[in-house]
């Protein structure tokens, strides 16, 4: 079971929905998502607010 305090259903599901050779994009809100973007990619916020967490502790599993 996995158990991490970012995980919630929209970001579970958008990675089981993935495949293999599938890219996953971790990005901050200055990214130009709807430009940069694919039309079928699915966005999923996580609303963090700034200098709550670091890059690194949002890419360590615990």
């Amino acid at each position: 079971m996995l158990r991490y305090p970012l995980l919630h259903p929209p970001l579970l599901a958008a990675l089981a929905a993935a495949g293999h050779g599938s890219k996953v994009l971790l990005a901050d809100s200055n990214y130009a998502h709807r430009t940069n973007t694919h039309h079928r990619a699915t966005l999923v916020h996580l609303n963090l607010s700034p200098d709550v967490l670091t890059v690194d502790q949002v890419l360590t599993p615990s």
